[in-house]
């Protein structure tokens, strides 16, 4: 029985001959005069259930002429889908309206909450209806919709399997639970983005009460699940996390906050200085903790979004430094100060914005993945060392200050509400699989740079190389291929090393103005002689489509001896994320012919798809 699928986000510029030409590549079984081309999307109609099954696999993620496709059955078919009612509207130009975004989104049903935010250059909708139905016809009729002149809309579901909660079913996103007895224990509870707090250590036994009556009183009434982490040793105080929908989060948090006060008032009473005021309750503040790659986005550009939320709540807030942070605790304190109400209108105006700046990266994060195949997901999410600017910041889309990963991706569940927990999940689930092999890669850098890449007394060079577990070398300048123009950066370690060290490098040289708006550099990758052929293609069409989907520029030599190692440099060029785009594609698929060679897994069974051979070079 023939099957019908449904091809999303497609380019403007794709014609019905250059979506057929993709299927025929892929061997799809279509059912003849079935494709159907319409704005931004199409209609396929396969053979059977197994065709199309075969057919998601193979081209559901693929980067088709600049665009990653969503490939999936045409009907809704499990029931995970079909109860969600969040979605998420993409691709929404920047001058777009927020009320005419809201008008649109409620043509389809109730609203419940609609939060809108900037990336990049677009607007992205996370809209809440009020049923499942609701949501499904948004999607169905709002996907590939064409806004405006140029500008087609991208509408996917937000919890549905695959996302979000798909990686949450298997990863405890609170980590070490070291007071998780007296939590809800509702498996039904929702997991959405965790609220974190601090408190003063004296405070502890009051929130938690005696034999655990006050916080089990806390969850009962609020239905969240509330973790103090009383083992962690941070100084005069102590972390809680709470787990549950918003309204129960902010409830369960005032309710904390109310304890706090109740005893500051009564410890104040009972102070033998007469001449100190009585203590108000104004002067609990209430602490909040936000990973700080979340942070610039609450405060805003020159601070606008955290003003207008002071104004808003009427509370005083304000943000630890960013100096403050260190490899092992990556998150900032969020203070708000006020009376009991303003600070929980601040807290709820809080919340609201990190919870749709962590999914607008869960967006990012799931549908980048496929561009770096052999990457720990971890790795995309930030790169090396704090305080330095993006190297591409209008391809780069993870905006926001640069984060020390490293530690983090050793041990995710040691971060307890820290990372997003699906991104926790990707990498504990990387590190379940067999260890990452070493790759070697040069970049060749302006002389000029050499001496902010080495840093005083070798410090810099030596703290990146540590970080990241990598070695780097800096070929002397006499022994460059250039000579005193560009000096050659070697790096020896993993795909994350790799990651890491380069966007570092990438970032200096952008630091000490050698690139306009976006950073440039040229990176040699070492490949076997043999495998010449297999990265050219046939008639250039493996190299070719490579270039096409990474936006880099990729020489293989044709006719050159390998060296003693029998290796031969593939030579990228490129904005950081071209380059390495284009390192992990031409690895993995190095790395799959040698399998193939050598006769090991799937590799024996099936050719590997390549490249569609309608790609031409730009």
């Amino acid at each position: 029985m023939a099957t019908k699928l449904y091809f999303g986000n497609l380019s403007p510029e794709i014609t019905l001959d250059m979506l057929k030409n993709l299927l025929i590549e892929y061997d799809v079984p279509i059912v003849p005069d079935t494709v159907q081309l319409k704005n931004h999307f199409a209609f396929v109609e396969v053979q059977d259930n197994a065709s199309a099954e075969e057919t998601i696999r193979k081209l559901h993620g693929y980067n088709f002429h600049g665009s990653v496709i969503t490939v999936e059955h045409s009907v809704q078919r499990n029931r995970g889908r079909s109860r969600t009612t969040k979605v998420s509207i993409s691709n929404i130009p920047i001058q777009a309206p927020d009320e005419d975004v809201r008008h649109l989104a409620s043509t389809f049903g109730t609203i419940k909450e609609c939060h809108i935010h900037e990336m990049n250059d677009t607007k992205t909708a996370s809209v809440t209806y009020e049923a499942p139905e609701q949501a499904a016809q948004a999607v169905n009729h709002l996907r590939g919709h064409k806004y405006c002149e140029g500008s087609y809309l991208d509408v996917n579901y937000v919890n549905e399997n695959g996302g979000r909660n798909y990686y949450r079913n298997r990863y405890n996103p609170g980590g070490g639970n070291q007071y998780g007895g007296y939590g809800n224990r509702n498996q039904g509870q929702s997991q959405d983005f965790p609220l974190r707090m601090l408190v003063p250590n004296v405070m502890v036994g009051a929130i938690i009460g005696k034999g655990g009556q006050t916080i089990r009183t806390i969850t009962g009434a609020t239905k969240a699940k509330v973790d103090v982490h009383r083992k962690e040793n941070i100084g005069p105080e102590k972390p809680i996390t709470i787990y549950g929908s918003a309204d129960s989060c902010s409830e369960a948090c005032r309710k904390i906050v109310e304890i706090m006060q109740q005893e500051s008032v009564a410890t104040g009473q009972s102070t033998d200085d007469e001449t100190s005021d009585p203590p108000s309750s104004e002067d609990v503040p209430l602490k909040l903790l936000a990973h700080n790659s979340l942070v610039g986005r609450l405060i805003g550009r020159n601070g606008t979004t955290l003003k207008k939320i002071m104004q808003d709540s009427g509370a005083r807030i304000t943000i630890s430094n960013f100096q403050e942070l260190t490899l092992y605790n990556m998150e900032r304190t969020i203070t708000i100060l006020g009376t009991l109400d303003d600070q929980c209108k601040a807290e709820k105006l809080i919340m609201q914005k990190l919870r749709v700046s962590y999914d607008a990266d869960m967006q990012n994060i799931m549908q980048h993945q496929s561009m770096f195949p052999g990457l720990n997901p971890m790795a995309m999410l930030s790169g090396l060392l704090p305080g330095l600017p993006n190297p591409n910041s209008r391809a780069n889309p993870y905006n926001g200050p640069m984060t020390e990963p490293n530690a983090m991706q050793t041990n995710p569940a040691m971060f307890p509400g820290i990372l997003p927990p699906a991104a926790a999940a990707l990498a504990m689930q990387q590190q379940m699989q067999q260890p990452q092999p070493s790759e070697k890669s040069d970049l060749w850098v302006p002389g000029g740079v050499v001496g902010a890449l080495i840093g005083p007394g070798g410090q810099n060079i030596r703290s990146a190389s540590r970080q990241a577990n990598a070695t780097i070398k800096i070929a002397p300048a006499d022994q460059s291929a250039q000579g005193q123009a560009e000096r050659k950066v070697s790096i020896t370690g993993s795909p994350d090393a790799q990651w890491k060290v380069q966007y570092w490098v990438f970032s200096k040289v952008g630091q000490e103005g050698y690139a306009g708006s976006d950073v440039v550099l040229r990176a040699e990758i070492p490949v076997p002689s043999n495998m010449v052929g297999r990265i050219i293609g046939k008639r250039g069409a493996s190299v070719q489509g490579l270039q096409k989907n990474t936006s880099a520029r990729i020489e293989v030599p044709r006719n050159k001896q390998g060296d003693e190692n029998g290796e031969v440099p593939v030579t990228i060029v490129g904005n950081f994320y071209s380059v390495q785009s284009a390192q992990r594609q031409i690895r993995k698929l190095v790395s799959q012919a040698q399998q193939q060679q050598q006769g090991q897994g799937p590799m024996q069974q099936r050719r590997p798809p390549g490249p569609p051979k309608h790609v031409n070079m730009q």
